[in-house]
């Protein structure tokens, strides 16, 4: 019968169809997408707690969170409060960067005010520098360490100073008392100390508060309401955070202005009670946990 004719082709040209299409699958086959590349969270799994970098100490890990920058009561310049994310964790330096070490990575060459009194000793942080000298330090260092470092950025200097995922919530770095963690006009002698001689705050950092004022290596801008991710302020100076050894910590319009974990401060000149601190990016392969 015609109809019995007709369908047989039809089922034949379908069967010659999916033929075709099977011999193309095979002759040209999808390729392999390879390896599903591991997530940022899998990455910093193996990251370890602390880093010991030869010449410059220990560097402990800052977890990467979110949390809310800046205050919603403070000065005009520390509002609003704002969510901050960061899109990778870090290291930051348990300690200020001291003048032994800048000497060690610098030939020698020790810029620190020596007209401060009692402030030339290898174990001083190192003062009197500009954000470019600090870049050039950190060449040097780079080039000598094979690793990779820079100023932290002003949120991160927030966060790490916070005690990061380990904050307590207190006013400055390790405590809402101030003689506690940091050396200030009310306890110094108006002279710079040693590093690491006051309690550190929730990651073990030491003189977040107080001592030294650290550069950040952003520009000083109007914070932004809504939720930033690896936020860097762009204004004409340069952020530096912390208050320093002779800064007013109790009166003028807030008790401890200088020396809060919120409190914003920015500038471009080399003076004798700023210095800085360093973040190291990531880890070397030869750093990681096993897997």
């Amino acid at each position: 019968m015609k109809t019995n004719r007709f369908f047989n082709k039809y089922i034949t040209a379908v069967f010659a169809a999916a033929a075709l299409l099977w011999l193309a699958s095979c002759e040209n086959p999808e390729p392999d997408p390879g390896p599903v590349p591991p997530t940022q969270d899998e990455i910093e799994a193996r990251w370890p707690e602390k880093i010991t970098v030869d010449g410059l100490g220990d560097f402990v890990k800052v977890q990467r969170d979110t949390f809310t920058m800046g205050s919603s009561n403070g000065p005009v310049d520390e509002q609003p409060a704002h969510d901050v994310a960061f899109s990778a964790s870090y290291y930051m330096g348990v300690f200020e960067v001291t003048q032994g070490q800048w000497k060690a990575f610098m030939n020698g060459e020790n810029p620190s005010d020596s007209e401060v009194e009692g402030s030339i000793h290898d174990s001083i942080p190192v003062n009197n520098v500009t954000v470019s000298d600090v870049q050039k330090f950190i060449e040097a260092v780079e080039s000598q360490t094979g690793r990779d470092f820079d100023l932290p950025t002003e949120a991160q200097w927030e966060w790490a100073a916070m005690g990061g995922v380990k904050s307590q919530g207190y006013e400055y770095a390790g405590s809402n008392n101030l003689d506690d963690v940091a050396w200030y006009i009310g306890n110094s002698d108006e002279m710079i100390q040693k590093v690491g001689k006051k309690a550190p705050n929730e990651l073990g950092l030491y003189d977040m508060s107080g001592n030294v004022s650290e550069w950040c290596s952003d520009r000083n801008g109007k914070y932004a309401s809504a939720l930033q991710t690896d936020p860097k302020g762009s204004g004409s100076d340069y952020n530096y955070r912390g208050g320093a050894f002779d800064d007013i910590a109790i009166g003028a319009d807030v008790p401890g202005k200088t020396c809060r974990i919120k409190a914003r401060a920015a500038g471009s000149q080399a003076t004798y009670n700023r210095g800085f601190r360093l973040i190291m990016v990531a880890p070397l392969d030869s750093d990681l946990l096993p897997e």
